[in-house]
C-alpha cells in the first residue's frame, strides 16, 4: 500500500531494467526486451558480433576484440599478422600460399623448395648471388670458365666428379686407382687395352687367343697353355682328366665326375637315376621312373599307395589291408569310420568331424547349434521358431518379419532408430531428445534456417545469397550502406540529409558552388575556382574600380558609380560639370608625343598601377597601347596557350564568344551556331570597347576640367595604397584595412 487510497502492484522476484505494471508482471523499459519473468535484457538492434549488449544499442567487445563498428567487434592480434588475417584474438591465419613463420607473421611457401635461393613470394624462388635458375624450385652455382669432368658446387668452385682429380682450376683428369696393366686409363677406373689384349678387370688387360683357350690360359696373343689336370685337345681347347672313369656322367674337371641329367652322384666315379619327387613305397629304376613294391599300386609317377581290398571310408589305407580313421572320426568297422561332433549337434545331424548339418527350417548358429530361421528376417526381434518373430523390449511389431523402435515423445525431422533414440534426417541437427532443427552450414545471417540449406529472411530483409539476407531500405541508400531495415548509414565523406539521403561533405564549405563528392567543390555557372573550397564570380568585362560580387555584377568602390556595369568616378563639382553639358567639348589630340607626355600616368594607365609615373601591370598581364586611343595604356591578361575561337578573359583562362568556357581550357567548339555566336561576341566586344572608349573620353573631359579647376592636382595610386591599405588586382578588388 502506497497511501490510504492507492495500491501498487508487487513483483515478488523483482523487475530488473523494467517496472512492475501488474502483480507478478514485469514491463521492460525502452530499449530492453523480456529475458525472463523477472528480468529485462538490453537490445542492440543490429546485433553485437564478438561482444555483449550491455545497454540499449551499446555493444561491449569480448576480451581480445576491439570495436569495428557500432554492432561488431574484430579480433586483435597484438603483434600484427603479416601476410595473413587476424581471425581470432592472437590467432593469425595465413593467406593462400603462405605458412606460419611465428605467431604474428606468415612466410611465402615455395611448394617444391627453393634450393640455393630465397622464397620471396608464393611459388617464386629468387636465386642468391652467384647462382642461376635451374628450374622453378632450384638454383645452380655458376663457374664462369666451366668445370670439365666435375661439378660446379659453389660460385666459381669446381669439384671433380668421383674418379677424377684436379688438373687445374677448371678441369679434372681421370684416375685408375690400381693402375692399368697392358692399357691406358681413359676414364675413372676405365682401362683401355692395347692391341691384342682384352679387358680382364678394371685395372688389367689380358692377352687374346682368337679361337679361345678352353681349360687353359692365353699367355700371349694367340698362345693357349693348358691348366694342371688338363690335356691339350686342340690348338684352342684342353680336356679334363678323370683317372677312375665317370659312370652315367661326364668328366667336367680333373678328377670331377658330373652326372648326366636325371642322375645324381652315387660316388666319385658313378651316378644313380633320380626320381625328382621321390618314389614312396617303390624303387627308382630310371630317371623319373618309379617301380612299386608288392601290395602297393601306382598312385602317381612318384608314389605308390597301399591297397585295402574292401575300401576305407572316412579313413586312410596306411598299409596293405590296414584302414586308419582320419582325425575326428571313429572306427565303425574294418572298412568304415563315422564323424564325431564333440559338443553335440542341436537341431541338426553330425555329417563331418565337428560339422553339424541343420534340420529343415534351421540355420547354423555355431559349430554345435542350429537356430530357427525366419525367412523374411526378424528386424529388432528374435526368431524363436521357424517363421516365428518375437520383438525385443522397446520395440513393436510392424509386420511378420520386422519390429520398429518406439520413441514415446515422437521424433520431429528425424527417425526413431532405437527405443527412445531419435536420429536426425540429413541436413538436420539435434535440438532436444525428440526434435531436430534444419542446418544451414554456411549460416543464415539476418534470417531463419527453415529447411536444410534454406535460409528464410527476417522481416525487412531480402535474400542476398544462399547464406545471407541483406536489410532493405525502401527509398534506397545513395552514397551509403543499408545496415538495417530502413536504416541508411552514410559512407565516409558523406552525411545524412533528411530529403536527399546521404550527401557529400566539403569540410571547408563550397562557397558559390556545390559539393559534388567528398571534398570536391564544383563552381556554379558564372563562377570560377579560387581555391579548393571557394569560387569567385566571373565578370566577363572585369570590374575596374569595383568588386565583382556576382556573375557579371559589379559593386563599385566608394567614389565610383555603376554605369552600364562600369565604375565611373563621381565628383562634387556638379556645377562645373554642368557647364560641359551645354557646351561642345573637344577632346585633346593625344596623337603627338608631346601631348602623351603631358598626360599624367594616372590618366593613361588602364587596369594597371602607376609607380614613378610608369604604368606597371600585375603578374600575367601585359602592357598594350590602345589602338583606338594611342594615349591610353591597357593591361591585358595573358593566356600562355592560344585561345582558339575565343578570347583571353583572365590570365590563362579562355572564354568563348557565346559566354561559355571551353571544355579543354583553350579551344571553343566550331559550329555554325558557335561561328555566329563568335561573330556576335566580336560585335559585342567591339560595342563594349566603343562604349568603354566613350566612357574613357568622358572621364578625360571630367579629369581635364578638374585639373583645369584645381590647377592640375596630382594623384598617386601608390601613395593611396600605403595610406588606406587598398590593393588592386586585374579581375577584382581586395580591400585590406590597415
Amino acid at each position: 500500500m502506497v497511501n490510504e487510497n492507492s495500491c501498487d502492484p508487487i513483483c515478488e522476484s523483482g523487475c530488473a531494467n523494467g517496472f512492475c505494471s501488474a502483480p507478478g508482471e514485469c514491463t521492460c523499459n525502452d530499449g530492453y526486451i523480456r529475458e525472463n519473468e523477472n528480468s529485462c535484457a538490453p537490445v542492440c538492434k543490429d546485433g553485437c558480433k564478438n561482444g555483449e549488449c550491455t545497454a540499449p544499442g551499446e555493444c561491449t567487445c569480448n576480451d581480445g576484440y576491439i570495436r569495428e563498428n557500432e554492432n561488431s567487434c574484430a579480433p586483435v592480434c597484438k603483434d600484427g599478422c603479416k601476410n595473413g588475417e587476424c581471425t581470432a584474438p592472437g590467432e593469425c591465419t595465413c593467406k593462400d600460399g603462405y605458412t606460419k613463420e611465428n605467431e604474428s607473421s606468415c612466410a611465402p611457401v615455395c611448394k617444391d623448395g627453393c634450393k640455393n635461393g630465397e622464397c620471396t613470394a608464393p611459388g617464386k624462388c629468387t636465386c642468391i648471388d652467384g647462382y642461376t635458375k635451374e628450374n622453378e624450385s632450384s638454383c645452380a652455382p655458376v663457374c664462369k670458365d666451366g668445370c670439365k669432368n666435375g661439378e660446379c658446387t659453389a660460385p666459381g668452385e669446381c669439384t671433380c666428379n668421383d674418379g677424377y682429380i684436379r688438373e687445374n682450376e677448371n678441369s679434372c683428369a681421370a684416375v685408375c686407382k690400381n693402375g692399368c696393366e697392358n692399357g691406358e686409363c681413359t676414364a675413372p677406373g676405365e682401362c683401355t687395352c692395347n692391341d691384342g689384349y682384352i679387358r680382364e678387370n678394371e685395372n688389367s688387360c689380358a692377352a687374346v687367343c682368337k679361337n679361345g683357350c678352353k681349360n687353359g690360359e692365353c699367355t700371349a696373343p694367340g698362345e693357349c697353355t693348358c691348366k694342371g689336370g688338363y690335356t691339350k685337345e686342340n690348338e684352342s681347347s684342353c680336356a679334363p682328366v678323370c683317372k677312375d672313369g665317370c659312370k652315367n656322367g661326364e668328366c667336367t674337371a680333373p678328377g670331377e665326375c658330373t652326372c648326366t641329367d636325371g642322375y645324381t652322384k652315387e660316388n666319385e666315379n658313378s651316378c644313380a637315376p633320380v626320381c625328382k619327387y621321390g618314389c614312396k613305397n617303390g624303387e627308382c629304376t630310371a630317371p623319373g621312373e618309379c617301380t612299386c613294391n608288392d601290395g602297393y599300386i601306382r598312385e602317381n609317377e612318384n608314389n605308390c599307395a597301399p591297397v585295402c581290398m574292401d575300401g576305407c571310408k572316412n579313413g586312410e589305407c596306411t598299409a596293405p589291408g590296414e584302414c586308419t580313421c582320419k582325425d575326428g572320426y571313429i572306427r565303425v568297422n574294418e572298412s568304415s569310420c563315422a564323424p564325431v561332433c564333440m559338443d553335440g549337434c542341436k537341431n541338426g545331424l553330425c555329417t563331418a568331424p565337428g560339422e553339424c548339418t541343420c534340420n529343415d527350417g534351421y540355420i547354423r548358429e555355431n559349430e554345435n547349434n542350429c537356430a530357427p530361421v525366419c525367412k523374411d528376417g526378424c528386424k529388432n526381434g528374435e526368431c524363436t521358431a521357424p517363421g516365428e518373430c518375437t520383438c525385443k523390449d522397446g520395440y513393436i511389431r510392424v509386420n511378420e518379419s520386422s519390429c520398429a523402435p518406439v520413441c514415446e515423445d515422437g521424433c520431429k525431422n528425424g527417425e526413431c532408430t532405437a527405443p527412445g533414440e531419435c536420429t536426425c534426417n540429413d541436413g538436420y541437427i539435434r535440438e532436444n531428445e525428440n526434435s531436430c532443427d534444419p542446418v544451414c552450414e554456411d549460416g543464415c545471417k539476418n534470417g531463419e534456417c527453415t529447411a536444410p540449406g534454406e535460409c528464410t529472411c527476417n522481416d525487412g530483409y531480402i535474400r542476398e545469397n544462399e547464406t545471407r539476407c541483406a536489410p532493405v531500405c525502401e527509398d534506397g541508400c545513395k552514397n551509403g550502406e543499408c545496415t538495417a531495415p530502413g536504416v541508411c548509414t552514410c559512407k565516409v565523406g558523406y552525411t545524412k540529409d533528411k530529403n536527399k539521403g546521404c550527401v557529400p561533405v566539403c569540410k571547408n564549405g563550397c562557397k558559390n558552388g556545390f559539393c559534388s563528392a567528398p571534398e570536391e567543390c564544383v563552381c556554379s555557372n558564372g563562377y570560377i575556382k579560387e581555391s579548393v573550397s571557394s569560387c569567385l564570380p566571373l565578370c566577363e568585362m572585369e570590374c575596374i574600380n569595383g568588386l565583382c560580387v556576382a556573375p557579371n555584377k559589379c559593386n563599385c568602390n566608394e567614389g565610383y558609380k555603376n554605369i552600364d556595369n562600369a565604375c565611373v568616378a563621381q565628383t562634387t563639382l556638379s556645377d562645373e560639370l554642368s557647364t560641359f553639358g551645354s557646351e561642345t567639348t573637344v577632346l585633346p589630340d593625344y596623337t603627338n608625343v608631346e601631348d602623351k607626355q603631358s598626360y599624367v600616368c594616372a590618366e593613361r594607365c588602364w587596369n594597371g598601377t602607376c609607380m614613378d609615373e610608369q604604368c606597371i601591370c600585375k603578374m600575367n598581364y601585359i602592357l598594350t597601347e590602345d589602338v583606338l586611343n594611342p594615349a591610353k595604356l591597357l593591361c591585358l591578361p595573358v593566356c600562355e596557350t592560344e585561345c582558339l575561337r575565343g578570347y583571353c578573359a583572365y590570365p590563362n583562362v579562355c572564354a568563348c564568344y557565346d559566354g561559355l568556357f571551353p571544355e579543354d581550357g583553350f579551344e571553343c567548339p566550331m559550329s555554325d551556331d558557335s561561328e555566329k555566336a563568335g561573330q556576335t561576341g566580336i560585335m559585342n566586344m567591339k560595342s563594349l570597347f566603343i562604349t568603354l572608349i566613350g566612357i574613357s573620353l568622358l572621364l578625360m573631359i571630367i579629369i581635364c576640367t578638374i585639373l583645369y579647376t584645381f590647377r592640375k592636382r596630382a594623384y598617386s595610386v601608390e601613395e593611396k595604397e600605403e595610406q588606406y591599405g587598398a590593393y588592386y588586382s586585374a579581375n577584382k578588388v581586395d580591400v585590406i584595412r590597415a
